[in-house]
């Protein structure tokens, strides 16, 4: 069997409930363009992004949805994540710095209402692991796929345009994998064009 066969067959058993719809596309669409294609498909009110080598814990969404549900107002919820190694190991030093690099380290939980801090200037929000956004926030005709990687930063930058409040819940509750293979690695000749398209 090839990769996307065997991914195929493990799908093949969720699909049967209706809880999970498998896509397969014939040319690559690139991360932004998986993630719009996605969105476009989504029905639900909340949704969130999960790349296959990284991980939730089992209280992420409903740790996520509850201030959704208590604020609605509120915009996208996001919490923090540790850094894991290619084996599933966590890595503190890794999980620090990452925290302390994105400024999530001095973030208190709660309402934040400078979002252009926490979107633009820090980067706080790791929205291609650990957020949950209302999709309204986020229409997928407003993902172009020139940002390419920077999709994830796309998705907040899109969130902030909304001029609502986000909410920071105070847990690591994902888990990041860092390893050779992983997208934002690749080399690539056109692997930058994305940041540079957002920051234009």
């Amino acid at each position: 069997m090839t990769l996307l066969a065997d991914i195929r067959a493990i799908v093949g058993d969720y699909q049967r409930d209706g809880l999970v719809r498998y896509r397969s596309h014939r040319a690559a669409l690139g991360a932004a363009g998986n993630v719009k294609a996605a969105l476009g498909e989504c029905r639900g009110d909340l949704v969130a992004v999960l790349n296959d080598d990284d991980l939730w814990e089992p209280t992420l969404l409903a740790r996520l949805a509850a201030p959704l549900a208590e604020h609605a107002d509120v915009a996208v919820a996001f919490c923090d994540h540790w850094v894991i190694d290619a084996s599933g190991a966590i890595v503190q030093d890794g999980s620090r710095l990452y925290s302390q690099r994105y400024g999530r380290a001095v973030l208190r939980e709660g309402i934040i209402e400078d979002v252009a801090s926490v979107a633009f200037v820090r980067g706080s929000v790791p929205a291609a692991i650990c957020a949950l956004f209302r999709r309204e926030v986020i229409p997928p005709d407003d993902i172009p796929v020139e940002v390419k990687g920077a999709y994830d930063f796309w998705l907040s930058v899109l969130a902030a345009a909304a001029g609502r409040p986000f909410y920071y819940v105070g847990e690591r509750l994902a888990r990041y994998r860092l390893h050779p293979s992983m997208e934002s690695r690749r080399p690539s000749a056109t692997g930058s064009e994305g940041h540079r398209m957002v920051i234009a």
